[in-house]
């Protein structure tokens, strides 16, 4: 026999063998024939020819299948993944719409420690962090004025660096027009709950005074609104970014 013809006869006999153990389309009546006439083709070879081309048609056989199974797991393993994945892809686009009212708990808002720069009663923490050279904090309460103070943060700046502190009512009779008038600070978006005449803020810290009214007729309410700005990061790159309103084209500096 060729030997081109002995690689088909051995081909087609792993093609049969496969489709045969898997049931793809071939039944075991129409397969065992062929595989048996493709065993007997081979008959006039000598026997250890024989035994040597069954052997060979055995690991051609084992190989395949391998390939065959591997191939499947590897297919079963991806679809799994893509569909994990698909299914947290759709769970992230997933976002809260529902309607919340939420009241402030003052309550919370009132648990504050006390904030001493050094050694004076500041109520609050208003300082440039790069300016302070050590903190300490001691857990036991202490009532002030009347107020009561859950814990207490002494703050002591770096040598050389003194702090203009300044209250809040002092801020505005000294900077706005609004003396006299109710006003509302905030500082830096933080409403400000606190008595104006004992919060200090350090006139060194902040960056920008925002003059404002807050007017309604019918509410009957006539209020002036103070934000300050403080000089964070962020704010000082809000301060200097190019605005443009309209065909005006502005840099703030």
């Amino acid at each position: 026999m060729p030997a081109y013809a002995s690689r088909n006869l051995r081909m087609h006999f792993i093609k049969l063998k496969i489709l045969h153990t898997f049931g793809f389309g071939t039944s075991r009546r129409n397969t065992m024939p062929v595989m048996l006439q493709a065993l007997n083709v081979g008959s006039n070879l000598s026997a250890v020819n024989m035994f040597n081309y069954k052997i060979g048609c055995m690991k051609q056989f084992l190989f395949l299948t391998t390939i065959f199974l591997t191939t499947t797991t590897f297919g079963q393993i991806t679809d799994n993944k893509a569909s994990y994945v698909t299914g947290d892809t759709e769970n992230s686009r997933e976002t809260d719409t529902t309607f919340r009212v939420i009241y402030a708990d003052k309550d919370k808002l009132n648990q504050r420690p006390a904030y001493f720069i050094n050694g004076q009663f500041v109520m609050n923490q208003n300082i440039n962090p790069n300016n302070i050279a050590n903190i300490e904090i001691h857990k036991a309460d202490t009532l002030i004025d009347n107020k009561l103070f859950h814990g207490q943060i002494y703050i002591k700046t770096k040598e050389g660096y003194t702090p203009k502190l300044i209250s809040l009512t002092e801020l505005k009779n000294k900077y706005t027009n609004l003396e006299g008038k109710s006003v509302i600070f905030m500082i830096d978006n933080d409403i400000v709950n606190e008595d104006y005449d004992k919060y200090m803020v350090d006139e060194n810290h902040l960056l920008t005074i925002i003059v404002d009214k807050i007017q309604n007729t019918k509410e009957r309410v006539d209020l002036g609104l103070i934000k300050l700005l403080t000089k964070t990061e962020d704010n000082i790159k809000d301060r200097n970014r190019i605005i443009i309103r309209g065909t005006d084209l502005s840099m703030n500096k």
